[in-house]
């Protein structure tokens, strides 16, 4: 019975428009098939000469580290990877994360600095009044 509609769901399923958003699709829209896209990936990476190893899923993972490493929130990394939290990005891409501690250090003893000159202006002419007497 099912077998006897088979070709009836297929034109019908044809007819309907693919729009799904896909990095790679064929032409009118439907996903290619996962071991095609592998194949030719690994093809294209061979001809480039890139190291071995290097696959779709360590491009995306370099991608992430490399918007995290430029100041791209969390969270826009998070959204574009299609991650269902932050929290899964932030606990994969830690290491790109880390940095930031570092920067935050940094602009804080900065910011420290300038409160400084301002609560204490002039010392360094205050210095240079006391060599003259």
């Amino acid at each position: 019975m099912g077998r006897r509609y088979q070709p009836g769901a297929t034109v019908l399923l044809r007819a309907l428009p693919y729009d799904l958003d896909l990095v790679f699709a064929n032409p009118d829209g439907t996903p290619l098939k996962p071991d095609s896209v592998s194949a030719s990936v690994s093809l294209l990476f061979r001809k480039l000469k890139l190291p071995k190893g290097t696959s779709l899923h360590s491009l995306r993972h370099t991608h992430a580290s490399e918007l995290l490493d430029i100041g791209v929130s969390l969270p826009v990394v998070s959204a574009r990877l299609g991650h269902s939290s932050v929290r899964v990005t932030a606990d994969i891409y830690s290491h790109a994360i880390d940095c930031e501690d570092d920067d935050a250090a940094r602009r804080w003893e900065d910011q420290l600095d300038s409160i400084a000159d301002i609560i204490t202006p002039g010392e360094e002419g205050e210095d240079e009044d006391d060599d003259q007497d």
